[in-house]
């Protein structure tokens, strides 16, 4: 999140066209029945983006690049 925050704010101060729209990450914790049908146990409207496992970690990594993605920011890959 912090590596996007330079565009993010140089595009906000330049006059982005839409200054008021707003994204949010919803969490939700869903379990898998016997017959493969999903339950919605909970939704998360702040999910912790913390890791506590290195697959862990690579997951909520490729979530925020996906969301990044689809909001029109561009990847960022360490030289």
């Amino acid at each position: 999140c912090i590596a996007a925050e330079p565009y993010i704010f140089s595009e906000y101060n330049h006059g982005a066209r839409y200054k008021n729209l707003c994204y949010q990450t919803y969490g939700f914790d869903v379990i898998i029945d016997a017959n493969l049908k999903p339950w919605i146990l909970e939704v998360n409207i702040f999910p912790s983006l913390s890791s506590s496992s290195p697959m862990d970690k690579r997951i909520k990594t490729s979530l925020m690049c996906d969301v990044f993605n689809l909001i029109g920011i561009p990847n960022y890959t360490k030289k």
